[in-house]
């Protein structure tokens, strides 16, 4: 993972100062330009110990995806998101997260905390 900015290191100590906790997942360009990115493993592990989604328990296919309520939160506001959850037929069924409403231009967002 690349370093992150001052911006982002700012909104992560806010968020960890009001005992919130993050995961990072920094998206490639296809990952924005489509919304979907990979569940990589600290993903996974922080909803699973959270209680949101247990992704070694979930079948294969579109039709076992779940959804959980996501929020952006951007410099000067807040869009409320839909996060689906799933592990496609394909590729060995590698857990996928996507985003409703991640619509911004790929050179505004850099790296996102779950």
């Amino acid at each position: 993972m690349r370093q992150l900015t001052e911006l982002e290191r700012t909104g992560i100590e806010a968020l960890t100062g009001f005992s919130v906790s993050v995961t990072l997942i920094e998206p490639t360009r296809t990952g924005l330009e489509k919304s979907i990115m990979d569940a990589t493993g600290p993903v996974r592990q922080y909803l699973l110990e959270h209680g949101l989604h247990n992704f070694q328990e979930q079948a294969q296919g579109q039709e076992h995806k779940e959804q959980v309520s996501a929020l952006f939160i951007r410099e000067v506001s807040t869009q409320a998101s839909v996060s689906s959850l799933y592990r496609p037929t394909t590729k060995q069924g590698d857990p996928r997260i996507w985003f409703s409403g991640l619509t911004e231009p790929v050179e505004k967002i850099r790296t996102h905390a779950a």
